[in-house]
C-alpha cells in the first residue's frame, strides 16, 4: 500500500498490520456504523482507516474476510461525518454473503444483495461525481463492473475515504484488504468498465472503452456516429445507461439504435397510411 503514513485510524482496531503491502485488520469487540433507523441505536465505532481526499475520485479495493458472525462487514468508507457517510462491502448475514450498501444522512439506510465471493476476495469500487458516489463491485462470473448504488451525499471540498470493517456481535473478525487504489473519478481503472467523466472538470464529456461502448471505435458503422458530441440526448442516455447496467455494448447500442430508427420509420409509415386514406378535400386542405 502506498502513502500508508497519510492514513490515519477513526477508532483503532484490536490489531492490524502490514503484510507484504496489504492491510490485515482483527476488529475489536461489538463495533458498527449507524444511525437509528429501525433499529434504533446509534453506533459510531467501527475502524476505519482513511485519508482525505479532495474534488472527485475513484477508489478501489479487494475484501478478503473470514466471516461466520452475523453482521461481520468489511470494505470501503467515504464520510463527510458522523452524520453524513457511506459504507459498502461484504457483509455476514440470513446465513450467507451479501453486498451490502449503507449511505447515511443522518439516519442510515441499508440495501443488499446476495453474492457468491471468490476464492481470492472480491473487489468492489466507489467513485464521487460531485454530490452522487457510485458503488460497484467486480462479477466473478463475467468480470464485468456491476453498479449496486447510485447515492447522494452533500457536497464538500473535501472528504475522507479508506477501508472499513466491522463486527457488530463479537470481536476478532479478521479480514485482509488488497490493492487499494484511488485516482481521478474520470479515469476508467478497469479494461471491461465505462467510467462517466466528472461534470465539473469535462463538461458534457464520457470516457467509454471501445470494446464495451464501441462508439468511438473506427470499426463502428452502426448508427453512423462517431462521437457522443453529435449524438442525440436518447441516444445519449441509452449510452450511458447501456455502460452502467453492463450489457454488451456493441449489440446493445445497435439493438437500440435500431428500436429507435423502426420507431421512426413506423411512425412516418402510419403517417403516409393516413394521409392516403384521407378524402381529397382534407388531403388538399393539409397540403
Amino acid at each position: 500500500m502506498q502513502d500508508a503514513d497519510a492514513y490515519q485510524w477513526l477508532n483503532p482496531p484490536e490489531f492490524c498490520e502490514f503484510r507484504d503491502g496489504d492491510l490485515f485488520v482483527r476488529t475489536a469487540d461489538r463495533t458498527d456504523f449507524w444511525r437509528g433507523t429501525f433499529y434504533g441505536f446509534w453506533h459510531d465505532n467501527g475502524h476505519f482507516f482513511h485519508r482525505s481526499v479532495e474534488g472527485d475520485f475513484t477508489a478501489e479495493v479487494t475484501i478478503d474476510g473470514r466471516y461466520d458472525t452475523l453482521y461481520d462487514q468489511a470494505g470501503l468508507m467515504v464520510r463527510l461525518s458522523e452524520t453524513h457517510w457511506i459504507k459498502a462491502g461484504i457483509e455476514f448475514t440470513d446465513g450467507a454473503l451479501h453486498f451490502s450498501v449503507v449511505v447515511t444522512n443522518d439516519q442510515s439506510d441499508w440495501s443488499m444483495l446476495k453474492i457468491v465471493q471468490p476464492t481470492d476476495g472480491l473487489r468492489l469500487r466507489m467513485t464521487r461525481h460531485g454530490e452522487a458516489v457510485r458503488v460497484q463491485y467486480l462479477d466473478a462470473e463475467d468480470d464485468h463492473w456491476k453498479m449496486a448504488r447510485l447515492a447522494y451525499l452533500p457536497r464538500s471540498s473535501s472528504i475522507e475515504v479508506g477501508m472499513m470493517c466491522c463486527s457488530p456481535q463479537r470481536p476478532g473478525f479478521e479480514v485482509t484488504f488488497h490493492d487499494f487504489k484511488f485516482g481521478p473519478a474520470s479515469l476508467a481503472t478497469s479494461t471491461n468498465d465505462a467510467v462517466i467523466a466528472s461534470p465539473a472538470s469535462v463538461p458534457a464529456v464520457f470516457h467509454l472503452p471501445a470494446h464495451r461502448l464501441p462508439i468511438l471505435g473506427a470499426d463502428f458503422r452502426r448508427p453512423p456516429i462517431q462521437e457522443l458530441g453529435r449524438m442525440s440526448r436518447s441516444q445519449t442516455l441509452v449510452a450511458i445507461a447501456t455502460a452502467l447496467r453492463g450489457r454488451p455494448g456493441r449489440e446493445a447500442l445497435a439493438q437500440d439504435s435500431d428500436d429507435w430508427g423502426n420507431r421512426g420509420r413506423s411512425r412516418q409509415r402510419a403517417g403516409n397510411i393516413a394521409r392516403e386514406a384521407a378524402p381529397a378535400g382534407r388531403r388538399r386542405h393539409r397540403a
